[in-house]
């Protein structure tokens, strides 16, 4: 059967070859578009806030209980919006905010690919995960697989 996402031909049980999704994952992005599609201008809208008026702007437009795993962090768990706050209030080198070059759906959840212009480029990714049409998490990565790994396994 072909993958709903991109046409491409795919084999139940096993990933498609252009988008890298199985079957079900497909299928199950394709039947929530209007919601997908909601959640992308939504993570969008926070990335640009985020980058344009800072920390506290992104945080008014969040749920208070999200939890945030900066890559920063090394695996550490900041719940709450006054934990990242302070997480990065200890870490200002890291302010400046970076801007987000690529944000994608990826089944339930959306995924964005942030890139740094600093002295040498950086890119990093994160998975912004959704239960019930809401966040919940935001985790960031050094590799896009990973990423894609993470938000898989919430699916």
């Amino acid at each position: 059967m072909d993958c709903p996402r991109d046409d491409a031909a795919s084999v139940v049980g096993y990933r498609c070859g252009a988008c890298g999704w199985t079957q079900g994952v497909a299928l199950s992005d394709a039947q929530t578009a209007p919601e997908r599609a909601a959640q992308v201008a939504y993570v969008r809208h926070l990335c640009w806030t985020y980058a344009v008026r800072g920390l506290d702007a992104m945080l008014e437009l969040v749920p208070p209980d999200v939890e945030w795993i900066p890559q920063l962090a090394a695996g550490r768990v900041l719940h709450r919006t006054e934990e990242l706050r302070a997480f990065l209030a200890e870490h200002p080198s890291q302010s400046q905010p970076p801007r987000p070059a690529e944000i994608a759906p990826v089944g339930k959840h959306v995924l964005v690919r942030f890139e740094w212009p600093r002295p040498e480029p950086h890119v990093l990714w994160s998975a912004y995960l959704f239960a019930n049409g809401q966040l919940v998490r935001a985790v960031s990565f050094d590799k896009e697989s990973v990423a894609l790994d993470a938000t898989a396994q919430v699916a």
